[in-house]
């Protein structure tokens, strides 16, 4: 009978040694989740949607927000030559052929913001809801100390 019991006993302290374990880490990544939301938003869209920039999400977004703006304005102005520097400037083909490119870029540019502010959005998303799930956890297993009077500041 006592051969039992201490097997219980044996099973209930790795349970609470694994179960203190997984507090501290799940406290540890509410943390970098609090101090470094970019960071984490940055990390699920490299492992979620393979977004591998070189720039952190939002620095990507703001610069294809200033392409777009800079691609409106220059087919606003249809590539008119005032000055030409080389003479293949003032060929209409060459205009048609800039105004083509600059309409297919200002389309990419679009789609790419919208596709990474939509990923974005998501990314916070999943993160708002590991952050609620980690929370209870946490609680659920601080309620199963008290439950058990464990000691919980170790």
């Amino acid at each position: 009978m006592s051969s039992n019991k201490l097997r219980k006993d044996v099973k209930r302290n790795k349970l609470v040694k694994d179960m203190r374990e997984e507090y501290k880490s799940k406290e540890q990544l509410l943390k970098r989740i609090k101090d470094h939301p970019r960071v984490q938003v940055q990390v699920i869209l490299k492992s979620e949607y393979g977004y591998g920039g070189s720039m952190i999400y939002d620095d990507a977004l703001a610069k294809l927000s200033l392409d777009i703006k800079a691609t409106e304005l220059e087919l606003g102005t249809k590539f008119e030559v005032i000055n030409p520097v080389f003479s293949f400037q003032t060929f209409p083909e060459w205009r048609a052929t800039k105004i083509e490119q600059a309409g297919r870029d200002l389309k990419e540019y679009k789609e790419n913001f919208e596709e990474l502010t939509k990923q974005v959005a998501k990314a916070k998303e999943d993160i708002a809801k590991q952050e609620v799930r980690i929370v209870a956890r946490n609680k659920q297993i601080l309620e199963l100390f008290k439950e058990w009077k464990v000691e919980t500041n170790s």
